[in-house]
């Protein structure tokens, strides 16, 4: 499938329901290295509460997990530019490479 994902490769990442990810149904993460580069690629600034590495770190550890594992019932989709991963009870994750 794809090596673990390692904290050096994040930009940031996504926890939330399925749908058009632009926020509404979820939150994104940032940690404080990667926050001016990834208000760069959205445009605006991230809030302080936003700015989370603990929060990115588990999320990465989750994808990590289930691209391991390979769970039933789990969607995942992996490209050059992020790993979203679906369960069947549309809760989401996704990671967004540098």
């Amino acid at each position: 499938m794809r090596k673990p994902i390692e904290m050096s490769e994040v930009l940031k990442v996504y926890t939330g329901k399925a749908g058009c990810m632009c926020g509404c149904k979820g939150r994104y993460w940032v940690t404080p290295e990667t926050r001016a580069a990834a208000e760069k690629d959205r445009g605006y600034e991230y809030e302080a509460r936003d700015v989370n590495e603990s929060k990115v770190r588990s999320v990465v550890r989750d994808i990590n997990n289930e691209l391991l594992l390979l769970s039933a019932g789990v969607s995942i989709d992996v490209t050059e530019q992020y790993v979203y991963v679906e369960h069947s009870n549309g809760r989401c994750l996704a990671v967004y490479f540098k």
